[in-house]
């Protein structure tokens, strides 16, 4: 019983953090460091079950435990360099969102690599180089997109395309 508050107390940070609409405009937020806490506790779940040798299905999966390790590190490095290249910023937590990176992954995999789950550098660089020069990076339908005025610091516009031979308007 004392493990499952404990699971419940850490992905409470979590939820707290990413959900929070007050701004965040230090890595030394409490929230931030609630949420390094909660990595922590996972990441000592994780060193327990190893070392007292139990059974695998007693843990997140790998890839939920490396996501979750992501979205804390990046979330954080995302505040760190925003506050610091740009003092007096902040970052509104329940604005961001991992939809540029997931439409620049399915635009490469749709552009050139098909079915391939592991390519190599040489095909990966030349569908991203294609991607970059020649479609738009954010989803229209997320919440950091044209559309969104409270996520417009996430959000860089040019209205030239990056590539003169296509037209269309292009958002970074």
């Amino acid at each position: 019983m004392d493990a499952s508050v404990a699971l419940l107390q850490q992905t409470s940070k979590l939820v707290k953090l990413f959900k929070s609409d007050q701004p965040i405009k230090s890595v030394e937020d409490p929230l931030i460091k609630g949420a390094k806490e909660a990595l922590k506790f996972f990441e000592e779940w994780e060193s327990s079950v190893y070392r007292l040798k139990l059974d695998h299905s007693a843990m997140l999966s790998r890839e939920c435990r490396e996501d979750l390790a992501s979205t804390v590190l990046g979330f954080e490095q995302l505040v760190y360099n925003r506050t610091t290249k740009f003092p007096g910023s902040y970052v509104i937590p329940y604005l961001t969102n991992s939809d540029i990176c997931e439409n620049i992954f399915c635009q490469i995999r749709s552009c050139r690599l098909g079915p391939t789950t592991h390519p190599n550098v040489f095909g990966y660089t030349h569908a991203l180089t294609a991607v970059l020069l020649s479609q738009g990076l954010i989803s229209t339908h997320g919440n950091a997109s044209n559309n969104s005025k409270a996520a417009s610091p996430l959000c860089m516009h040019t209205n030239s395309a990056l590539n003169p031979y296509k037209s269309k308007k292009i958002t970074l």
